[in-house]
């Protein structure tokens, strides 16, 4: 399993296949330190850990989590701006 970063919405997330509410609303990521830090939406979007501190201005990660119903595994991109996670989109390659 390894470590990750925990990200919470504030908002249902739905999944892109099926359109059911995932009823876990954390999402995973290892694009960060993977220091089992928890991000929330709406708030500063600060990473942390020994000896880093860091802010993200304008940009998205890669976070995904796998659907209660179908059972897919699903990502998602998680978008902020001004330096707070302001929302979640559906995954699209760049």
């Amino acid at each position: 399993m390894g470590m990750f970063d925990s990200f919470i919405s504030s908002l249902p997330v739905i999944c892109p296949n099926c359109n059911q509410e995932i009823k876990d609303k954390e999402l995973q990521s290892k694009e960060l330190k993977c220091m089992l830090n928890v991000y929330r939406q709406g708030e500063p979007f600060e990473i942390k850990g020994p000896e880093i501190k860091l802010s993200i201005k304008d940009g998205w990660i890669e976070a995904h989590t796998v659907c209660d119903k179908c059972k897919e595994y699903i990502q998602f991109k998680i978008l902020i701006e001004n330096g707070v996670w302001t929302r979640t989109e559906k995954w699209q390659e760049p």
